[in-house]
């Protein structure tokens, strides 16, 4: 599905984004995105074969990343002494 067909179909329900979007948000590519999404790390929405994410929660998941992309959930501890 094109971009501009994904917009059109995203707009009556505000605030969801397709994968590119969410992949530009992020910085990352989309075949990343799509790999969160299919790991259940990234909550989304799969319509058809395309993936719809809520802006918010793209944002917040980028929020809690560090900069070399991984989760701040899946950092190591720290070791001790």
């Amino acid at each position: 599905m094109t971009e501009s067909a994904m917009t059109t179909l995203a707009s009556p329900v505000e605030g969801l984004i397709s994968v590119e979007e969410a992949a530009r948000i992020m910085d990352v590519t989309p075949a990343y995105v799509r790999r969160l999404a299919q790991a259940g790390r990234l909550a989304g929405n799969k319509v058809a074969k395309e993936w719809l994410f809520r802006r918010s929660t793209v944002e917040a998941f980028d929020r809690q990343r560090v900069p070399d992309g991984r989760s701040h959930a899946r950092r190591a501890p720290a070791s001790a002494g």
